[in-house]
């Protein structure tokens, strides 16, 4: 990284090089029981033990899920797997689909994230996770899984300031930005203890 020049040096798309920006940010742990759930292609999402998330004293392990439109069929098999009570949320639907909304173990809540609480431009409701955290009564998530369309940087960024990453796992679809948001969500991931299991890219 120095010898290009630093993060301001890197060409996000380097066609000549067949280096992308995501190449710098590999899998740097190897997970036993790493296994795909969900559907193929977008909606599916890589996991790390997500048997072990089955409690054996019968309390429930829990699940946010943000930017869930109108596909919960990985939210569905985590529920009907592990028994996870899950939240899902998303300000630019309705409500969740007839199957996932008949579950009574998930929660829908027309919300958007963001690094704050309030409104913004495009959306009435909007909480930060450790608002939303602390409103719905919980102090740790075992699964957070999020796809809110390029917010993930801010709301990150938020997260690593407060010093607060709660979660146990996180699935992330990062939507490109610029290189130096890149690099400060993988240094702070590192910083939090978090290491990188799985990959794929979205097609």
């Amino acid at each position: 990284l120095k010898a290009s020049g630093g993060v301001a040096g890197v060409d996000p798309f380097d066609q000549a090089h067949g280096v992308y920006i995501w190449d710098w940010f590999t899998p740097d742990w190897n997970c036993p029981d790493r296994e795909r759930i969900g559907p193929v292609g977008d909606g599916g999402k890589w996991t790390c033990g997500i048997d072990q998330l089955r409690r054996r004293d019968g309390s429930r392990c829990l699940m946010y899920s943000f930017g869930v439109r109108d596909d919960s069929r990985f939210e569905l098999e985590v529920v009907n797997r592990v028994g996870c009570e899950v939240h899902a949320f998303d300000p630019t639907v309705g409500g969740l689909p007839p199957d996932a909304a008949a579950e009574p173990r998930i929660r829908y809540h027309k919300q958007a994230v963001g690094p704050k609480s309030g409104h913004d431009g495009n959306f009435l409701v909007v909480e930060s996770i450790l608002e939303t955290m602390a409103r719905l009564g919980h102090e740790w998530v075992d699964i957070l899984k999020i796809d809110v369309e390029a917010s993930e940087w801010s709301v990150f960024e938020a997260l690593f300031k407060a010093g607060k990453v709660p979660f146990s796992q996180i699935l992330i679809e990062l939507h490109y930005a610029d290189p130096a948001s890149a690099f400060s969500f993988f240094d702070g991931l590192e910083k939090s203890d978090f290491r990188i299991f799985a990959r794929e890219t979205n097609h």
